[in-house]
């Protein structure tokens, strides 16, 4: 879902990106080469940017939803087991928690950062630097305009998969979190059951030898008063 939201936006904003880029360059005063290539790889930087963190902040909404819809299946029905759970009646359901809360966003903040190629943006490069000069001089800052529109495609490009990575990022890490509460309680759940069984089959093993016990009490009575009888007519 990610990569084809991804893919949509990526061909609804391109044109326009490129579009505000030209015309932010067009005002652009034709200085030195270099002071031209820091500024019209700045107006690159902006342009995406205003258009990625609106889209992150919509993406980030959607995904949230999207996640919140999937996961509340499962908490429901670890919320169900747990109600069914109590009618054990053991003492040791009262340390559990009453249910699991419904998510209501990812359990995990953005990390997502902007990346802004700094090193593309005022290159360290002498080399670099002296082409510019060149360009500057010979008025040739088309050339540098056109490595502008190159740099929009590649903000947009790589920004936007960091957008991506971020979300996935953000769903894998709560759905572990999720499944983690829920797998802990399932397993507190199991040790309590078990606990329960083992005192009933304990009362159970008790009552039969008490019941055992009794009707040896009882047979021990008929036989004593059957000797008692017999020797009582033997007297007579």
């Amino acid at each position: 879902m990610f990569g084809d939201r991804r893919d949509g936006f990526l061909k609804s904003v391109r044109a326009t990106a490129h579009e505000e880029l030209k015309s932010a360059l067009a005002s652009l005063p034709r200085t030195r080469g270099p002071r031209y290539r820091r500024s019209a790889m700045q107006a690159a930087q902006d342009i995406t940017r205003r258009h990625i963190m609106p889209w992150l902040e919509g993406e980030e909404q959607n995904a949230e939803k999207a996640y919140c819809q999937i996961t509340k299946r499962f908490t429901q029905m670890g919320n169900d087991f747990l109600m069914r759970s109590r009618n054990v009646g053991s003492a040791d359901i009262a340390y559990l928690p009453e249910e699991l809360e419904s998510e209501q966003d990812f359990r995990v903040r953005s990390e997502f950062r902007f990346y802004e190629y700094r090193e593309l943006v005022s290159p360290a490069s002498p080399v670099r630097y002296v082409a510019d000069l060149i360009l500057g001089i010979l008025w040739a800052h088309r050339v540098i305009a056109a490595e502008a529109h190159e740099f929009l495609d590649r903000l947009l490009e790589s920004n936007s998969e960091r957008v991506r990575n971020d979300l996935e990022n953000r769903v894998t890490e709560s759905r572990r979190r999720l499944e983690a509460e829920i797998r802990s309680i399932l397993r507190e759940l199991s040790a309590v059951a078990e606990r329960a069984l083992a005192r009933a089959r304990t009362a159970h093993a008790a009552g039969t030898a008490a019941v055992t016990a009794s009707l040896q009490r009882l047979a021990n009575i008929e036989a004593e008063l059957a000797r008692l009888s017999s020797t009582s007519n033997g007297s007579s």
